[in-house]
């Protein structure tokens, strides 16, 4: 999956940007769950559609088709009609990847022209992207990783078995709660849950991840990408969604 940086872009291997659902919401005036769930269960986007949102977020043509359904839309304020009437107008005259790219600061590719370049294998290239990818990550993890030990969801905030205990029986419980409460309040399964999930935060989202959580198997805490899915989806910080999963506030 192509990696989405703070600011809700995507940038895909082809160079060009895309918008999470987030931030596309943001962009067109929308509530970022009604957007997220209308990739997945709205019948708006192809099967084919849905996986290059997934993977690439909205990206031109999605974007549009995504601003047109808006546009059109009678369940939308004039407000945010008017704002996807005028996204429409803009790409009209410039184009919507173009727009895109430009917000999210990638260079226009014509640009490459003005240089000499050896010419990459594709396979190659797919290579390098990947590795570099996962030094990213590896990166970040490492950057995070004494927030997240210190957190261990605040369960070696004392020395006490029995407190210790008590705060992860917690943290188990009300992380299987919200997901069953989700999954109910929107009517969906595990698998349609976990690639919203996936689409909305900008991260990587399996269904046997949030079938452990709703069975409450924690052999192994929440990753630091499980708890920005689930911060995201709440539209607050990790360190907040922590301390409600462990203290339930």
């Amino acid at each position: 999956m192509a990696k989405a940086n703070k600011e809700g872009f995507i940038i895909g291997g082809d160079g060009h940007a895309g918008l999470t659902a987030r931030k596309a919401a943001k962009i067109l005036g929308l509530n970022y769950h009604t957007v997220a769930l209308l990739i997945k269960i709205g019948k708006v986007f192809t099967d084919r559609e849905e996986n290059d949102i997934l993977f690439a977020g909205f990206q031109g043509d999605n974007l549009c088709k995504l601003a047109t359904f808006y546009a059109h839309s009678e369940q939308c304020s004039v407000e945010t009609r008017n704002k996807c009437i005028d996204m429409l107008n803009k790409a009209s005259k410039k184009g919507m990847q173009a727009i895109i790219d430009e917000l999210a600061g990638v260079n226009d590719l014509s640009d490459l022209s003005k240089s000499i370049l050896e010419p990459v294998p594709t396979v190659a290239l797919d290579q390098q992207i990947q590795e570099l990818s996962e030094r990213i990550a590896a990166l970040e993890e490492q950057i995070q990783q004494d927030t997240v030990y210190q957190h261990k969801y605040n369960l070696n905030v004392t020395e006490n078995k029995h407190a210790k205990m008590s705060q992860k029986n917690n943290f188990k419980r009300h992380l299987k709660q919200w997901i069953e409460q989700e999954l109910h309040f929107y009517s969906m399964n595990l698998q349609d849950f976990a690639q919203v999930l996936s689409v909305n935060a900008g991260v990587k989202v399996s269904t046997e991840m949030l079938r452990a959580w709703k069975e409450g198997d924690l052999k192994q805490l929440p990753s630091q990408r499980g708890l920005k899915a689930i911060a995201a989806w709440r539209d607050e910080p990790v360190n907040q969604t922590v301390s409600w999963l462990v203290h339930g506030k």
